[in-house]
């Protein structure tokens, strides 16, 4: 069975972040996955979200990585798919 990554690019996601973190939590998949959150400098409460969905979900592997080295989306999705395992 295929790991699955899902990488998740974010620039001030406030607004939409925690239904997004808990609908892709409550997927099931019989194999091993996790969701890459690569945070591209945000500026606003993305990344306590991000951290208090990851607790609200422990089964779940969830990873931080900072991709505000550069600012844009291909950047940061660029940075996540590096971080996936």
């Amino acid at each position: 069975m295929r790991r699955v990554s899902i990488v998740l690019a974010c620039y001030n996601g406030e607004a939409t972040l925690g239904e997004t973190l808990d609908s892709l939590a409550a997927q099931k998949y019989d194999g091993p996955w996790e969701i890459v959150f690569a945070n591209n400098g945000s500026t606003d409460s993305s990344v306590e979200i991000f951290k208090a969905a990851a607790r609200r979900h422990p089964a779940v592997t969830m990873r931080l990585v900072d991709a505000s080295a550069e600012q844009g989306k291909a950047f940061a999705l660029n940075v996540g798919l590096r971080a996936a395992r």
